[in-house]
Protein backbone atom coordinates (compact mmCIF):
# COMPACT_ATOMS: atom_id res chain seq x y z
CA UNK A 1 0.00 0.00 0.00
CA UNK A 2 0.90 3.62 -1.17
CA UNK A 3 2.20 5.97 1.84
CA UNK A 4 -1.12 7.40 3.73
CA UNK A 5 -0.72 11.52 4.59
CA UNK A 6 -2.30 13.13 7.95
CA UNK A 7 -4.47 15.51 5.22
CA UNK A 8 -5.75 12.27 2.98
CA UNK A 9 -9.08 11.42 2.48
CA UNK A 10 -9.36 7.61 2.54
CA UNK A 11 -12.60 5.65 1.65
CA UNK A 12 -12.31 1.83 3.17
CA UNK A 13 -14.75 -0.76 2.18
CA UNK A 14 -14.88 -4.30 3.76
CA UNK A 15 -17.01 -6.84 1.66
CA UNK A 16 -17.57 -10.73 2.04
CA UNK A 17 -19.60 -12.74 -0.61
CA UNK A 18 -20.60 -9.50 -2.41
CA UNK A 19 -22.00 -7.73 0.56
CA UNK A 20 -20.46 -4.68 2.06
CA UNK A 21 -20.13 -5.07 5.58
CA UNK A 22 -18.52 -1.46 6.29
CA UNK A 23 -17.91 1.55 4.15
CA UNK A 24 -15.57 4.62 6.16
CA UNK A 25 -14.98 7.95 4.75
CA UNK A 26 -11.66 8.44 7.30
CA UNK A 27 -9.02 11.31 7.58
CA UNK A 28 -6.39 12.42 9.91
CA UNK A 29 -4.78 8.92 10.00
CA UNK A 30 -1.22 8.06 8.69
CA UNK A 31 -0.91 4.13 8.34
CA UNK A 32 -2.18 1.37 7.04
CA UNK A 33 -2.75 0.32 10.94
CA UNK A 34 -5.17 3.01 11.66
CA UNK A 35 -7.23 2.46 8.74
CA UNK A 36 -7.31 -1.88 9.79
CA UNK A 37 -8.07 -0.41 13.48
CA UNK A 38 -10.69 2.07 12.15
CA UNK A 39 -12.42 0.02 10.17
CA UNK A 40 -12.47 -2.90 12.45
CA UNK A 41 -14.42 -0.71 15.39
CA UNK A 42 -17.41 -0.65 13.06
CA UNK A 43 -17.57 -3.92 12.02
CA UNK A 44 -19.73 -6.15 14.44
CA UNK A 45 -19.39 -9.45 11.93
CA UNK A 46 -17.43 -10.25 8.99
CA UNK A 47 -15.58 -13.28 10.32
CA UNK A 48 -13.88 -15.85 7.45
CA UNK A 49 -12.69 -14.23 4.02
CA UNK A 50 -12.94 -10.49 3.08
CA UNK A 51 -12.16 -8.20 0.61
CA UNK A 52 -10.59 -4.71 1.73
CA UNK A 53 -10.73 -1.70 -0.71
CA UNK A 54 -8.59 1.42 0.37
CA UNK A 55 -9.00 4.23 -1.55
CA UNK A 56 -6.80 7.24 -1.08
CA UNK A 57 -9.04 10.24 -3.22
CA UNK A 58 -6.53 12.66 -2.77
CA UNK A 59 -3.84 10.88 -3.93
CA UNK A 60 -5.19 8.95 -6.81
CA UNK A 61 -4.79 5.23 -5.76
CA UNK A 62 -6.67 2.23 -4.77
CA UNK A 63 -5.47 -1.05 -3.39
CA UNK A 64 -7.42 -4.46 -2.79
CA UNK A 65 -6.41 -7.00 -0.54
CA UNK A 66 -8.14 -10.67 0.42
CA UNK A 67 -7.96 -11.01 4.22
CA UNK A 68 -8.71 -13.44 6.56
CA UNK A 69 -10.26 -12.56 9.55
CA UNK A 70 -10.45 -14.44 12.73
Amino acid sequence: MATINFSDVIYVTLMQRGNVLASVKLSGVTSATAVLKALLNVVSKGLGMVTLTVRNSTQGWTHRQALLLK
